[in-house]
């Protein structure tokens, strides 16, 4: 989508635009869209660890028990 935003923006710029000025407005126009893709990543992973918060908890806790060690004795 950001890729067809800097498409549109440079053809409707064509005619005014040198092409160093053209190529700052697509390298602006992707940077933007990184930092969104990059926002959106960040909350979703946040957002997934609030979900399921106990899922670290298993597995520390499963790391760390000896259970069944005592009940099985030769």
């Amino acid at each position: 989508m950001c890729q067809a935003l800097s498409a549109f923006t440079l053809f409707i710029t064509a005619p005014y635009l040198c092409t160093s000025v053209k190529i700052l407005v697509v390298i602006t126009v992707l940077l933007l869209a990184l930092c969104g893709y990059i926002a959106l990543e960040v909350l979703l992973k946040v957002q997934s660890r609030k979900d399921h918060p106990a899922v670290d908890e298993l597995v520390v806790s499963t790391q760390n028990t000896d259970e069944g060690k005592d009940d099985i004795k030769a």
